[in-house]
């Protein structure tokens, strides 16, 4: 019996990251982090909002194109291009809160710590979420300012 290592396939950067570059900026660029599309809900209504009219306020979740049941799926996607990490969007993630906090909890669990996780959020949330999704084990967040004042979002940076 024999057993195969393999690792993520890396492509060649035009550019190379920057030394303060995040890490989840880093792995995107590099190609191996898994887009987790959690929702298409969000309350807002951007007139720039790149989502489709067959993403845009509906409830399905999505690993890279692939649309998923399940998060076996969605590992299952992971698997399949040797992912090194995720980015959690939508709409907007904490529209489907439970979800998002179950999602990181099984990609960590399958994956391991060093699987990076980051989620993109528009709204300002209450600190007591920022330490909840800590423990599940999301990595990053970023925020996306609706406007330049970031006053509201200060308490839970």
């Amino acid at each position: 019996m024999s057993v195969t290592f393999s690792l993520p396939q890396v492509p060649e950067l035009h550019e190379p990251p920057e030394e303060a570059d995040a890490e989840g900026c880093i792995q995107c660029q590099m190609g191996s982090k898994l887009v987790l599309f959690i929702t298409g809900n969000c309350h807002w209504r951007c007139d720039y909002c790149p989502l489709s009219e067959t993403r845009r306020d509906i409830d399905h979740m999505f690993a890279n194109e692939r649309r998923c049941e399940s998060f076996d799926e969605v590992i299952e996607e992971a698997r399949a291009m040797r992912a090194t990490g995720a980015g959690i969007t939508g709409g907007d993630p904490l529209m489907a809160r439970e979800r998002t906090l179950e999602g990181i909890r099984r990609l960590k669990a399958e994956f391991g710590t060093q699987f990076h996780l980051h989620m993109y959020t528009s709204i300002p949330f209450r600190p007591e979420w920022a330490s909840e999704f800590a423990e599940a084990g999301l990595d990053e967040i970023r925020f996306h300012f609706l406007d330049i004042a970031a006053e509201e979002y200060r308490e839970t940076i």
